[in-house]
């Protein structure tokens, strides 16, 4: 696959001369083409998985194209398999300033992905549930960021910074039907690959005139609402929940910036590392709903004529996987800020050292995912 990059050293150019705060500058620049072809071997050609049949007064093995169970069965293969192939152009940045107290790189890119390798669902009349294949084109971009700074620094103590930031957006330009969303692998044009589509809601059902009057318009209909039940969004308007009509996009699993800071002291013999991360812009399917017994339950704060709270669905005691809409109300948010690592440490001065018959010896304390500083979720 080919590639290109260029690379300017902006500081070693005349015009740079005076520019004493800059230590280094270099523009880069590039263009590539990667593959994939991750995938198992004779993916192409269909695996066949023994299985036993009984032959006279012995079993005797044999091979069937689908899991020896019979219950879920192998995917289909696809013959025509080829690579993935992703194209990406960036451009990026690469500077020291100050007499390199503050360093980093800041590369812009653009990928364009086409033919990727995804397991789509077929219809079960082919025997198989699922085939992995070639799939239509993806774009996206992003910007990624690093910088390192040197903030105090004298004969005793030292701070230091390093920030890693990276946003990033990609979306499906095709499908292998075209421009059509296709529903049963939750593909849209336009969104994310891994997105969350489900039935939106606007609370719980009440005992108030007004809910009450509202749902009467969908009993009429067949629907089965009742005081304490999820309130569904009805999108279309006519009184019938149905996925047809009433699904919408939740959100996607992927976050559109994930950062890291990391704050390194040193005073003396003794250092402290604080590490911050952080990701945004993502939704969480939380579960955990639909009340089921004493398990899988978070909130015991549910529905009742006399707690009538908009939180949690009244128990459902003729379903055990509880209101039948209980997964609308799982989408959160999934933003959070954390404290990922704290690391306090001693370094035995070289004599003590030797002491001991060692040459350096260096003393620490790790805290691993002490805290969350902030959380989109309520658990």
């Amino acid at each position: 696959f080919p590639s290109i990059s260029l690379g300017w050293r902006l500081d070693n150019e005349s015009f740079m001369k005076d520019a004493g705060w800059i230590t280094s500058l270099k523009l880069r620049a590039g263009i590539a083409t990667v593959g994939n072809a991750a995938v198992g071997p004779y993916t192409t050609l269909g695996g066949l998985q023994g299985l036993y049949y009984t032959y006279g007064a012995a079993a005797q093995l044999g091979y069937v194209p689908s899991d020896p169970t019979a219950a879920n069965p192998a995917t289909y293969p696809d013959q025509n398999l080829g690579w993935e192939k992703t194209t990406q152009t960036n451009i990026g940045l690469d500077f020291s300033l100050f007499k390199n107290r503050l360093s980093g790189a800041i590369d812009v890119y653009k990928t364009n992905t086409k033919d990727l390798l995804l397991n789509r669902a077929i219809n079960a009349v082919n025997g198989y549930n699922a085939i992995l294949t070639n799939i239509g084109a993806t774009s996206g971009r992003g910007i990624d960021v690093t910088l390192s700074s040197t903030n105090i620094t004298n004969r005793n103590f030292t701070w230091t910074s390093t920030l890693n930031l990276s946003a990033t957006k990609e979306k499906i330009d095709l499908l292998s039907n075209g421009k059509l969303d296709d529903l049963a692998n939750l593909w849209f044009i336009g969104q994310r690959i891994a997105v969350y589509y489900d039935y939106d809601q606007a609370g719980i059902w009440q005992t108030s005139k007004e809910d009450m009057d509202e749902m009467a318009k969908y009993l009429a209909n067949g629907q089965t609402f009742r005081p304490g039940d999820v309130k569904v969004v009805d999108q279309n308007k006519d009184y019938r929940i149905d996925a047809q009509n009433d699904r919408v996009l939740r959100g996607h699993s992927q976050p559109n910036l994930v950062t890291g800071l990391t704050n390194d002291f040193t005073y003396k013999n003794w250092g402290l590392s604080i590490f911050i991360f952080s990701r945004s812009g993502f939704t969480v399917a939380t579960g955990a709903e639909s009340l089921q017994g004493r398990f899988a339950q978070r909130e015991l704060d549910y529905w009742t004529p006399a707690n009538p709270t908009n939180s949690y669905p009244s128990p459902n005691y003729n379903s055990a996987a509880g209101d039948v809409y209980r997964n609308a109300m799982n989408y959160q948010d999934g933003s959070f800020v954390k404290i990922r690592n704290i690391t306090l440490s001693y370094n035995v001065e070289g004599a003590t050292a030797k002491k001991w018959h060692m040459q350096n010896l260096k003393l620490y304390v790790q805290a691993l995912n002490p805290g969350l500083i902030y959380s989109g979720v309520t658990w």
